[in-house]
């Protein structure tokens, strides 16, 4: 847990150019144990959700995402959103700490991201299958079977999602606002 989790910047006190918008940062360690199959289908999940509330309804910015990195022992969970409205600078936190809780309820939203994941939407080209490699080596130290990958994605529950969330609460993660 980090000891400090909140971070605010102004830009104003560091450039003299006036900046028109914000920037959210926010990230999470989450332990190697839970798979990364799991992480990776919350991820898709919170992406879906993050653009419904924070592009598509409130208009805030044109880009939020996460994404996800393992370094073997944790994966990095990460939300960033390089540039966001500056009327959202007092509830871009809420909203996205809402979006995260919410898909630990959302059973068709997660049903349809595991299919996404089952189906598995592989990149055929000689760089996407090295890439693909690579990434096993790194992650597992060996290549990962697409038989194998699958059956690593069907075994992945509500449940198993729920405790991601339980990674990502505020205080679990590092947040940096970057004001204008």
């Amino acid at each position: 847990q980090p000891t400090e989790v909140q971070y605010s910047f102004k830009m104003s006190d560091v450039v003299a150019t006036p900046v028109e918008s914000g920037r959210y940062a926010s990230i999470a360690k989450v332990p190697a144990v839970i798979s990364g199959q799991t992480i990776n289908i919350a991820k898709m999940m919170i992406n879906k959700i993050l653009f419904k509330e924070v592009r598509e309804q409130r208009a805030w910015t044109y880009s939020i995402t996460c994404s996800l990195h393992n370094f073997q022992h944790f994966h990095e969970f990460s939300i960033d959103c390089k540039a966001f409205d500056i009327k959202a600078l007092n509830e871009i936190e809420k909203v996205v700490d809402d979006c995260i809780t919410s898909i630990g309820e959302d059973a068709e939203l997660f049903e349809q991201k595991k299919r996404c994941a089952l189906a598995n939407m592989l990149d055929t080209s000689g760089k996407g299958l090295c890439d693909g490699a690579t990434d096993d080596l790194i992650d597992y130290h060996r290549i990962i079977s697409v038989a194998e990958y699958n059956k690593s994605v069907e075994r992945v529950t509500m449940k198993d999602i729920r405790e991601v969330i339980d990674w990502l609460h505020p205080e679990q993660r590092w947040t940096l606002v970057v004001h204008p």
